[in-house]
Order: C-alpha cells, then sequence, then structure tokens
C-alpha cells in the first residue's frame, strides 16, 4: 500500500543521482558521515585491513558503494516524510486515521501528514523513561486566504513502553501563517520626454 502511494504522490525513480551521492555523502541534513561519524574508523579498519582480507575488504566495499549509488538514485533518497493529498485522494492515504478525521475531512481544501520517526537516545542505567518512536501530524485545511491556512490537527504520538508502544493522540484547531510573500517587483517608470523649448526669433 506505500508503495502505491509513493507512485501517486512522488514517484521513485528517476532521481537525481549527484544530488543523492552528494547529500549522503557530504550534507549535514543528510550525509553519513554526519550522522554515523563512526563511519571513519570503518574506512580507517578497512584501508588496514586491505592486505590481510583482501577479498573482505574489498566485498564490503563493493557492497557499500552500490547500497549508496542505488540509494541516491531515488527521488527521496533522504527518506519519506509527508504526504499531501487532494480530497479524491482521502480514503486512500487516510484509511484507518485517528477519531474525528473522517469528520474534518469532509468538506476539506486539503489535508497534509507529516511522520516523523526519533532515533532513541541513550539512557543512565535505571532511568524509566517512555522515549517518543514516532510522531504523526495530520493538517486538514478547511480554509484558505493570501496570508492564512486554518483548520484542524491531529497528532499522534507512539512512545517505548515497557514491552508494549504507548499511543498519544492530541487534537484541535489550528492556523498556518505566511511570514514572508514573494511577488514580481513593480515595473520601472518610464521616463518623462523632455520639454522642448520654443525657438526664440531675433
Amino acid at each position: 500500500a506505500h508503495a502505491s502511494l509513493l507512485a501517486v504522490y512522488l514517484p521513485t525513480w528517476p532521481g537525481n543521482t549527484a544530488a543523492g551521492l552528494c547529500g549522503l555523502l557530504l550534507s549535514p541534513a543528510a550525509g553519513m558521515f554526519w550522522y554515523c561519524p563512526t563511519l571513519l574508523l570503518g574506512l580507517y579498519g578497512l584501508a588496514r585491513w586491505r592486505h590481510r582480507e583482501p577479498w573482505f575488504c574489498t566485498a564490503m566495499a563493493v557492497a557499500a558503494a552500490v547500497f549508496v549509488v542505488f540509494i541516491s538514485t531515488m527521488s527521496f533518497y533522504k527518506g519519506d516524510l509527508f504526504t499531501l493529498a487532494s480530497p479524491d485522494k482521502y480514503a486512500e492515504v487516510f484509511a484507518g486515521g485517528a477519531p474525528g478525521v473522517d469528520e474534518a475531512l469532509e468538506g476539506s481544501l486539503f489535508a497534509l501528514q507529516v511522520v516523523e520517526k526519533y532515533r532513541p537516545l541513550p539512557m543512565p542505567p535505571g532511568e524509566q523513561i517512555a522515549q517518543v518512536m514516532e510522531r504523526r501530524s495530520i493538517y486538514v485545511v478547511r480554509t484558505s486566504n493570501d496570508s492564512m491556512l486554518e483548520g484542524r490537527q491531529f497528532t499522534g504520538y507512539v512512545a517505548a513502553g515497557p514491552g508494549v508502544p504507548i499511543p498519544i493522540a492530541l487534537n484541535g484547531p489550528f492556523k498556518l501563517y505566511r511570514l514572508a510573500k514573494g511577488g514580481a517587483a513593480p515595473p520601472a517608470a518610464s521616463p518623462k520626454p523632455a520639454r522642448r523649448r520654443p525657438a526664440r526669433r531675433s
């Protein structure tokens, strides 16, 4: 089902391979060395081990290169973060949503769903803290004008409980304001023609 939604809203291929490689290797927002600096130690280990285990090091390097290049060819190499749906796609996208979503979707202009997944943080021994694993927000836009979108918001959290996930649901109205507006520059004023002075007769 998820693959069919991606086919409707965001084709998987073709992507920009050069941009994907730069993003996965260099970008602070998605670069693997920023998110996992210990990969540098892995590269150092491969370099030191290449004479002792040449076949193993070659296989690891080739497998890693093929995987990174494959991911970079996808249009969403950073991950699938949100879905923007028009009313004719509501049943496809928001099936089995939170209570009240179906009522809010009736008569709405469009809806935006954002899914955020969180990586757990290391906790001191003995601490009993349920960390948030996922946040899913649905923004149902019912009215809009030149400076604001208004509607209802449904936000659900899933926390890592003792053995079972803990669901948390919140909802209420929302307003999204436009902070800046771009526009075309006003046309330049046409220069006024210079007035000719009448010639004087001597």
